[in-house]
């Protein structure tokens, strides 16, 4: 894409650029709007494109000069996506700079379509990542890159977006009549407008774990107040403020607490503790603790995949986590079958108090994938089942709903989605 125009533009013209920006946004969306009225806005020669680290919005003179004003809408409000999501905040050290800036692209443009605006041809855009957020993402493009799978495109997606240079937060001084050097500029493909980097602490230090939870803490608080004014304007659907609490919040579950919640919640209320028989997880620590045992109810079935599309990294997370679950939440019996296209094996039955031992860890199968001959026998074997896990890479299709909660653990994050259960995808 190449600028045509040889009109002379200067910083001047630069400047009204962005209030004209400045304007459209804050009235056609105050929730985005309302930020540009707190963040700075630079010229910045030093970078590519556009960048943001939450406090301010710096553009590349060329490039913003290139841009037409729907290109620029777009462009400002991809970048006040990036702190609106906390990317500034939720972002931690030592992740991929390519597949970082890609992957928080694909949760920010995700967002902007459910807002109403028009993604240019070319954004980071996968359909198979709708709903799912920044963390999830990421770890779903970093096992492709490591497997040197180029990333699926999917509708208007490019070859990866982010700069992942790191500029002077200082902006370059530069006079209203400076005429800016159009001659041979051309504007870099869209997938590789703009960038985003962590919220800098005093004197551009890291911040660290408690003044990153006070920065999110004072967000969430300007967040409430602005979600408030956009919709007492009427500015904004309730879909997509939905969208926007859990995309934020999916960022700081722990799969391993929804499996805990899940855990608890399916295995009832009613229990005993039981000073004769020490709880294992203290004793091993030396700390004599009751055990807790279920009255009535809470008999849990897991499942295990161990079809040829599970590697041994995932077969043994999930021969792992059943060990915890039979072995530190202790329901009062645990049916544990082992699967790939047939079930391997006899099930085996813990009654409470049997541990899940290194003997019980191995893996059976390397064949198809099908979890329905699990949930017959659990129809047919085990009415007293009050929850099922399912430690799959869902990729396969699945049974009928057996009319008692199912939880899918998913490991991998690319299979299939099942239309009822609740699934949880696994961070590693």
């Amino acid at each position: 894409m190449t600028l045509l125009s040889t009109e002379n533009i200067t910083v001047k013209d630069l400047k009204d650029k962005l209030e004209v920006m400045n304007r459209w946004m804050m009235l056609d969306h105050p929730l985005f709007g309302r930020n540009v009225l707190r963040m700075e806005q630079h010229l910045d020669p030093t970078i590519e494109t556009a960048c943001t680290n939450g406090l301010v919005i710096r553009y590349n003179p060329q490039f913003l000069a290139a841009l037409s004003l729907s290109e620029a809408h777009f462009l400002q409000a991809h970048e006040l996506g990036h702190p609106l999501l906390r990317h500034h905040i939720r972002i931690g050290p030592g992740l991929d700079p390519e597949v970082e800036a890609e992957s928080a692209d694909e949760e920010v443009n995700h967002m902007l379509a459910k807002a109403g605006f028009d993604l240019l041809p070319g954004a980071i855009y996968s359909p198979r990542f709708e709903g799912m957020a920044f963390e999830d993402i990421y770890r779903i493009r970093m096992a492709e890159k490591a497997r040197g799978q180029s990333p699926e495109k999917g509708e208007g997606e490019g070859e990866g977006e982010g700069e992942g240079e790191q500029s002077p937060s200082e902006p370059t001084e530069m006079q209203d009549d400076q005429v800016i050097d159009m001659e041979g500029y051309s504007l870099p493909p869209v997938s590789e407008w703009g960038d985003f980097e962590p919220l800098p602490g005093p004197a551009g230090a890291t911040l660290s774990k408690t003044e990153l939870e006070e920065a999110e803490t004072s967000e969430s608080i300007e967040f409430e107040i602005d979600m408030a004014a956009a919709k007492a304007v009427g500015k904004i659907s309730v879909e997509l403020e939905e969208t926007i609490r859990k995309t934020i919040q999916a960022g700081k579950i722990d799969w391993r607490e929804e499996l805990t919640d899940f855990v608890s919640s399916n295995l009832g209320e009613s229990s005993i503790q039981n000073w004769k028989r020490p709880n294992r997880r203290f004793a091993s620590a030396g700390i004599f603790m009751p055990s807790t045992e279920q009255e009535g109810i809470g008999s849990l079935a897991v499942a295990l995949d161990e079809s040829y599309s599970m590697d041994e990294d995932r077969v043994n997370l999930a021969l792992n986590e059943t060990g915890s679950l039979i072995n530190f939440y202790e329901p009062s019996k645990t049916y544990v079958m082992h699967f790939d296209s047939h079930l391997l094996g006899e099930v085996a039955e813990f009654e409470h108090g049997v541990e899940f031992t290194e003997e019980d860890a191995t893996r059976r199968g390397y064949g198809g994938t099908n979890v329905r001959p699990a949930f017959d026998w659990i129809a047919e074997n085990a009415p007293d089942v009050t929850g099922i896990i399912v430690i799959t890479d869902m990729e396969m299709s699945f049974p009928e709903d057996p009319g008692i909660p199912v939880l899918w653990v998913d490991v991998k994050g690319q299979g299939r989605t099942p239309t009822y259960g609740r699934t949880i995808l696994v961070r590693t």
